[in-house]
């Protein structure tokens, strides 16, 4: 499928598709979100039937195939199972997700009534036009910042927006005495039902189904332009909405997006099972500085040490009048060597390769 093509499916084509191809978590995901099937084994039975009849009459079947599917549509579910991160977008009954699947393309599949459109996107296109293309916003659109200024609300506030009662909005719009970016910002949150639209970066694992929100953005769409919700002084119960133009609210996504997309996927720590052996050999134990391992050896060659002088001490009465000085100094550099040797022997050692 090339960058023109789309490949449309209901949710219970894709369910079963998914299916085919061993995503049975991803599938079992979709059945649940959109309340597809029941557990009944008939009802699942029909299910999958029906799937498979209209998968045949959109050319999306091939029975000849380990899978089922057309080599197209097989294609697109494993470019979709394997993405290990997505961009999320909402607003209201509809969803727009953004996955990464390899270093020249993006899959982009929009949601809307149980129907999702897939299409690739080259990574050399403006991910900012896909953007208020969903949201259905002008990139064109005049935004005088001077007008509007950004709103500070309590914490206590931010969460009693969504429950304000009509008459409330009301109140505030026909206010003449309220401040006019707060007029113009209840007006938005009026006309979008209420709710902020949320895009969220999300890493995943479709085959054993694990989903987790690495960053969240919520934003309303206002009078040609954007108010972006700060909370990140919610801590302090702050919460700010600023007002920014279309196209730059976007191109800050569009980046944001980039630098997720090319970051590492954090991994898990390997269990202990499986730390213990990689490519079939046990995994070596890194060696530290070890005082125990030196203070070991300093003991054992002062006790060799100790037995030579004591050999020495037998003969004394047939030494030499200054065979003491000779003594001592084979004792001051027989302890400095043992020193040496002592720190020496605290250091890592080499294991020996098998």
């Amino acid at each position: 499928m090339n960058d023109s093509e789309k490949v449309i499916l209901t949710s219970k084509e894709l369910a079963v598709a998914l299916v085919s191809c061993q995503y049975e978590n991803f599938a079992r995901h979709i059945i649940l979100k959109d309340d597809l099937v029941s557990k009944n084994k008939e009802d699942i039975t029909l299910f999958t039937e029906e799937a498979e009849q209209s998968l045949r009459e959109k050319g999306l079947w091939n029975a000849r195939r380990k899978t089922k599917l057309a080599q197209d549509l097989e294609d697109l579910i494993q470019a979709l199972g394997t993405s290990t991160k997505n961009v999320h977008f909402t607003q209201n009954e509809q969803e727009l997700y953004i996955h990464q699947i390899n270093r020249n393309h993006y899959l982009k599949q929009h949601i809307v009534n149980k129907k999702h459109t897939f299409t690739y996107l080259d990574h050399t296109k403006s991910l900012s036009k896909e953007m208020m293309s969903f949201y259905d916003l002008d990139s064109s659109a005049y935004f005088n910042d001077e007008q509007l200024q950004t709103i500070q609300v309590s914490d206590k506030v931010y969460d009693a927006l969504h429950k304000l009662k009509n008459e409330e909005v009301e109140n505030i719009l026909n206010n003449e005495t309220e401040n006019d970016s707060l007029r113009e910002f209840i007006s938005s949150f009026n006309k979008n039902n209420k709710v902020f639209n949320q895009i969220s970066f999300n890493t995943c694992n479709h085959k054993t189904g694990e989903n987790q929100k690495d960053q969240v953005a919520f934003f309303l769409p206002g009078n040609q332009m954007i108010w972006h919700v700060d909370y990140e002084q919610i801590h302090d119960k702050k919460v700010y909405f600023v007002p920014v133009s279309i196209p730059e609210y976007f191109k800050k996504i569009e980046d944001t997006i980039e630098e997720f997309f090319l970051s590492e996927v954090v991994t898990r720590p390997v269990s202990n099972n499986k730390r213990k052996k990689q490519n079939g050999k046990p995994s070596k134990k890194v060696e530290t500085f070890s005082f125990k391992r030196g203070f070991s050896f300093l003991w054992k060659a002062n006790l060799v040490l100790l037995g030579m002088v004591g050999f020495l001490l037998l003969n004394q009465e047939s030494w030499a009048d200054d065979a003491q000085k000779y003594l001592i100094l084979f004792f001051t550099i027989s302890e400095a060597m043992i020193i040496l040797l002592t720190l020496a022997s605290c250091l890592p050692q080499k294991s020996k390769q098998g």
